[in-house]
């Protein structure tokens, strides 16, 4: 027993003897490693090349480098090579190569931030001494630091990472030594006590937002080396008066020049290519830009806020003007487009409401949608015959447009595409058009008459509606084989129309309130007559239904004020609900045998009806179908309609109306 306890108790000496020897050689490592990192550290502080590198800064910085180095408040390690010491609001960063990296991209503009050593210290710090030797700034590394107000840069330096000197205020100037190659993201963004930077020439990138809300900075000049100006560069510069753009540059980045309210003029090098979206927008006090002569495209609202800006001329060779490209530019009175440029993009021109004349050249083919949109103040255009769409709501509210013509080559007009409209008084449509889209000329109410050519295939719903000064329209005998729901709704001036055999069906309120029509021809190919299609055309005398219609939709005949007899031939099955609702003028009508069905209050109100026989094929009459209707004797045969007499006699004694079986 003595025994086994003495050699447990012997083991565990052993175990913990080789733990002390271990863990204590472990320590020793670690206490050498730190040793020799700190003599490394002197050496480099020691050697030729960093104290030559070191005479490049003034005597009193190399002084601060000595004297804080020497007696620290504080100290650390921010990189593998790289140290930092604290002294009386000076920060000193030494060693060689790479800073430790602060912040973390997650994607486009978004970041993470880790722990700066000198966190505690970012508002005690006045001025920052990057030794010879250190080849990067980390990421953030002084973000925030408002109390900094000079910066040391060494010639060994080529990088400063995203977000470096991000928000310091106090920071009044800065010279980039010739070694930088690389500015990243945001990089001295929200600088706003920055009045000077001198960027060398072998800076190659500049990231986005790299000056961004540099408020007090007046001019700045770019270097030939510089390929791109990235998005939102500049953004924010509100006293930026003057900038040189080398040629070089291939683009200029979304945003880029936001909002730099004192830019008045600039030329683009014809080295530029494309102008970013929203480039120099808001820069209010522009008045003139020259663009280079091989741009291909301008973003949307690249201009948009340039109140100062009258006149633009686009350079030879854009393709294309991009969707909203000059969209609420309402100070814009003049632009002229070359012959290179094919499409105008959608809402390009939107509310440029002082724009009063425009010569579009032979190369366009398409107007995109909304294009001209709300242009009040156009008065005249010209469409080039090259032309052969036009979008929808492309000149929607160009109340000053008097008269278009639409050039052959055009197939489609589309949607709301002269809407409101309400100055134009002439349109000439080409022999190539197919389509009228959907309320195409609605509200031009200054157009009186429009021939319609016999290409046209599609009449779009709502095409003519309240087109009230319209009082002539040629519908043509060709493919059209509907007119469109509300096609010709509220044409008060229409007096009489002729509906083509090309026609199968009127549609849901086709010529609903068109007040003045007294006369309306239909074809033997109508099928049917949908809902509400002659509603309120308190003016109808008669119209006469062909044998070919099966079905009368409801209200399609109700408010007819002045219609005083009409016959529903054998083909009609059902008459809808109110179809001839408040027709107080008719006297007679005649339905069909082949008719099944009367709908809810088909003749209410026809309070001059005195007179009907209903066919024994009714089978089905809607509550309230006479109801308005006195005086009155209705012919009925068979036994179908017993029930429904007996059931509402009450009705039929306060109306005094009279069933009479036959």
């Amino acid at each position: 027993m003595k025994k086994t306890k003495v050699a447990t108790v012997i083991t565990i000496i052993a175990v913990i003897s080789i733990a002390v020897v271990f863990f204590g050689m472990n320590y020793l490592m670690d206490a050498y490693a730190r040793y020799q990192r700190e003599e490394q550290l002197a050496a480099n502080a020691a050697s030729g090349n960093q104290a030559s590198g070191r005479q490049q800064f003034p005597t009193y910085v190399q002084n601060l480098i000595r004297t804080t180095m020497e007696s620290p408040e504080k100290s650390g390690i921010c990189g593998e090579n790289l140290e930092w010491y604290y002294k009386d609001e000076v920060l000193v960063i030494t060693g060689t190569g790479k800073m430790d990296e602060y912040i973390y991209k997650i994607d486009k503009y978004k970041y993470s931030l880790g722990s700066v050593p000198w966190d505690s210290l970012r508002n005690q710090i006045g001025c920052v001494i990057i030794d010879e030797g250190v080849t990067s700034i980390g990421g953030a590394a002084f973000k925030d630091c408002d109390s900094m107000t000079e910066i040391f840069l060494p010639s060994s330096l080529t990088y400063i990472d995203d977000c470096a000197f991000f928000d310091c205020g106090s920071l009044l100037q800065i010279e980039l030594p010739d070694s930088v190659t690389s500015i990243g993201e945001g990089t001295f963004c929200g600088c706003d006590g920055l009045t000077e930077i001198t960027i060398s020439d072998s800076v190659t990138s500049m990231g986005a937002g790299a000056f961004a809300n540099c408020c007090g900075l007046t001019e700045i000049t770019l270097p030939d080396s510089v390929m791109k100006i990235e998005d939102g560069a500049f953004s924010g510069c509100h006293n930026l008066t003057e900038i040189t753009i080398p040629a070089s540059v291939a683009s200029i980045g979304e945003y880029a020049f936001y909002s730099c309210r004192s830019l008045e003029e600039i030329t683009l090098p014809d080295s530029i290519t494309s102008i970013g979206e929203g480039a120099f927008e808001n820069c209010s006090g522009l008045t003139e830009i020259t663009l280079s002569s091989s741009l291909t495209n301008i973003g949307k609202n690249a201009f948009l806020g340039c109140s100062g800006l009258a006149e633009i001329t686009i350079p030879d060779g854009a393709t294309s003007i991009v969707d909203g490209a000059f969209a609420n530019y309402d100070w814009l009175t003049k632009i002229t487009i070359p012959d290179s440029v094919m499409r105008i993009g959608n809402s390009a021109f939107e509310n440029c409401y002082n724009l009063t004349e425009i010569t579009l050249p032979d190369s366009i083919e398409s107007i995109g949608e909304s294009a001209f949109e709300d242009c009040s103040g156009l008065t005249k255009i010209t469409l080039p015959s090259s032309l052969i769409n036009i979008g929808k709501n492309a000149f929607l509210g160009c109340n000053g447009l008097a008269e278009i013509t639409i050039p052959d080559g055009v197939t489609s007009i589309g949607e709301s595409a002269f809407e409101n409209c309400r100055g134009l008084t002439e349109i000439t449509l080409p022999t190539s058009l197919i389509n009228i889209g959907r309320g195409a000329f609605s509200g031009c109410n200054g157009l009186t008459e429009i021939m319609l050519p016999d290409s046209l295939i599609n009449i779009g719903n709502g095409a003519f509606k309240g087109c009230s000064g319209l009082t002539d329209i040629m519908i043509p005998d060709s493919a059209i084989a509907s007119i469109g729901t509300g096609a010709l709704a509220g044409c008060n001036w229409l007096t009489e129309i002729i509906i083509p055999d090309s026609i199968t069906s009127i549609e849901y309120g086709a010529f609903v309130e068109c007040y003045n029509l007294t006369k309306i021809t239909l074809p033997e190919t109508i099928t049917s007559i949908d809902e509400g299609a002659f509603c309120y055309c308190e003016s109808l005398k008669e119209i006469i239904i062909p044998d070919s219609v099966t079905s009368i939709g409801a209200i399609a005949f109700a408010c007819c004020e002045s219609l005083t007899e009409i016959t529903i031939p054998d083909s009609v099955t059902s008459i809808g609900d109110k179809a001839f609702y408040g027709c107080s003028s008719l006297t007679e009508i005649k339905i069909s045998n082949s008719v099944t069905s009367i709908g809810e209050a088909t003749f209410y109100d026809c309070s001059s009806l005195t007179e009907l026989t209903i066919p024994d094929s009714v089978t089905s009459i809607g509550v309230g179908a006479f109801e308005g209707c006195s005086d009155m004797i209705i012919y009925y045969s068979g036994n179908a309609l017993d029930s429904y007499i007996n059931r509402n006699s009450s009705i039929w004694s306060a109306q005094n109306i009279v069933w009479i079986r036959q």
